[in-house]
């Protein structure tokens, strides 16, 4: 790596391009990258045997992409690279894994606090995708109001309604600008706001998707 300082003068800085822990653990990252190419292992070997060139075919072929011992960085670098190096990490602040997320704040229009904000676009979500549901089927209604109580009280408690916002301006902004959208994965679908607001495009009650699995009150404090 090569690092200007702030008189304008360039050095070395000894680094580990490190992509798993230890050396044999090659092979697994070799099965991970074959899943992504679509590729079985036997068949990107062969093609590497035969002069072919394979999508991140180094590290087929190299079992060096490990965290590296000191002695190996000793080996790999200048004294006064890994010296640098250690300046660097001398320069980084301390931080605490345990401690509580540093959310920013969402600038929110008419002087209101963001948990307002966030109700007034679940106002609109519920709207636009949940009233016309609701009034067909009535008794799913309360269904649905005790659900967004729920999450918005956890949500509140847990100071995560800056983080909701944010994402769903990102969101907004991208659909607006024709960037391409998918309707969310993983356990995010299970929000029932991060639905009225945008962020998703899957309802959770309708398909049975718990909100507990993206988060729960036990977590709030927690990253």
């Amino acid at each position: 790596e090569i690092v200007r300082e702030s008189n304008g003068k360039y050095n070395s800085v000894g680094t580990a391009d490190s992509h798993y822990v230890r050396r044999e653990d090659a092979e697994y990252q070799r099965v991970l990258l074959c899943s992504s190419l679509g590729r079985t292992l036997p068949g990107v070997m062969n093609d590497l045997n035969n002069g072919k060139d394979v999508p991140l075919g180094t590290f087929f072929i190299s079992n060096n992409y490990h965290i590296p011992t000191c002695e190996e960085m000793e080996q790999l670098h200048l004294p006064e690279e890994l010296q640098n190096a250690v300046k660097i990490a001398e320069l980084c602040e301390e931080y605490d894994l345990s401690s509580s997320p540093k959310i920013p704040k969402f600038n929110c229009p008419d002087k209101k606090t963001e948990l307002e904000y966030l109700t007034d676009l679940c106002r609109i979500g519920w709207k636009n995708l949940i009233a016309k549901l609701v009034y067909e089927q009535p008794k799913l209604k309360q269904t649905y109001i005790d659900r967004i109580k729920k999450e918005l009280d956890i949500i509140d408690k847990a100071g995560l309604s800056s983080y909701f916002l944010i994402v769903q301006d990102i969101i907004s902004f991208c659909k607006n600008n024709g960037w391409i959208v998918g309707v969310g994965r993983g356990s995010s679908a299970g929000c029932l706001i991060s639905y009225l607001i945008g962020i998703t495009g899957i309802d959770p009650i309708k398909y049975g998707l718990l909100f507990s699995r993206f988060y729960n009150s036990a977590r709030i404090g927690t990253l």
